[in-house]
Parts: C-alpha cells; structure tokens; sequence
C-alpha cells in the first residue's frame, strides 16, 4: 500500500504548521459571542497571591489592541502547546499563564474581536 493520503498531499509539517493550516480552514470572518478568548500571559505580576488575574489583564491598552486567541474547539493540552511553542517564542519571554474570557463578555463592553 502508499502513502496515506492525507501524507501526499501535506507534507510531514511541524505542529505549528498544523495550527496554521488548521486555522486558516476554520477562519471565520465573526467571533460568536459563546467563543473562549485566551489571552496568554508572561509576567506574575498578571496574578493576585490567590492565583486569580487581575482584571486589568484584559482591559485594552492605549491602542485597543491585544493579541488574543480563539480556543474553543482546542483541548487543554493544545492550547497551552501553542503558549508553549508559537506565542511564548515570538514574546521571547516564558509562559506563566493564560487568561480565559468569554467573547460575550469582551463585546458586551463594545469592543470588538477582530479575527
């Protein structure tokens, strides 16, 4: 028997590739207000001493702009993966935590969640 066909079309890829790629298939121009928003973290001072974060950690910068992620068809295991290994080294800087909101809430505020 050959290859598997899914292996001739795609190449063996990275894990980041997959992600990419994955995403890219499921990209939808709108956020559904029932969305899991993560926002990754890199600084303790995110967190109170009973590990809760601090509300501000979601609170929009001067800009308006933070970089967030859309998990909620991810497992667990997959969303701490892409902390680990696409958003920790772009910062440059190691993965304390996450932060997980509801979309409903962000645009509840009017803010919007840009794709």
């Amino acid at each position: 028997m050959g290859k598997c066909f899914i292996r001739k079309i795609f190449p063996i890829l990275s894990f980041r590739s997959w992600i990419i790629f994955i995403g890219d298939l499921f990209k939808s121009n709108s956020v559904n207000s029932n969305e899991r928003i993560t926002r990754y973290l890199f600084s303790k001072k995110s967190f109170r001493p009973d590990n809760s974060l601090h509300h501000n950690e979601f609170m929009p910068p001067k800009n308006f702009r933070w970089s967030v992620y859309r998990t909620s068809t991810l497992a667990e295991a997959a969303i701490w993966r892409i902390g680990k290994e696409v958003v920790s080294p772009k910062r440059m800087r190691p993965l304390i935590g996450r932060g997980d909101i509801s979309a409903k809430e962000i645009l509840a505020l009017s803010l919007i969640i840009s794709p």
